[in-house]
């Protein structure tokens, strides 16, 4: 029997958001929290809440107040960075650096994956 879900305004998206302003994937989140990705998914979906004292390490790990998770996510149409909320440069150089050190590391597999299969060769 599923255990019946507690109860929570905690706003996945505002989590989804906070994560994706750092460059963070869901596993590196997770690793952090030591909570398996799947429990970040839920979270993310809201289909599960985090524990209070989980929320306590998300607001010192994002620099935000508990209550900032609680809060309705901005409109879509609204900036994904508000001015308020938004990261310093050298916190915005960190993100793309990762970012491409991920994308770096992708083209480093399909270019081994291509050379094992040998659809890579040139007539």
């Amino acid at each position: 029997m599923a255990r019946p879900r507690r109860q929570s305004n905690f706003q996945g998206a505002r989590l989804r958001q906070a994560r994706r302003e750092r460059g963070w994937s869901q596993a590196e989140l997770a690793d952090n929290l030591q909570v398996h990705r799947g429990t970040l998914i839920r979270w993310e979906s809201n289909l599960s809440a985090p524990t209070p004292d989980q929320e306590q390490s998300l607001a010192q790990i994002f620099g935000r107040p508990r209550e900032w998770f609680h809060n309705e996510p901005p409109a879509a149409r609204e900036s994904l960075l508000p001015v308020e909320d938004a990261l310093s440069l050298e916190e915005k150089v960190d993100v793309l650096l990762r970012r491409v050190g991920r994308i770096e590391r992708r083209l480093e597999q399909v270019m081994a994956m291509l050379e094992k299969s040998g659809l890579n060769r040139r007539p």
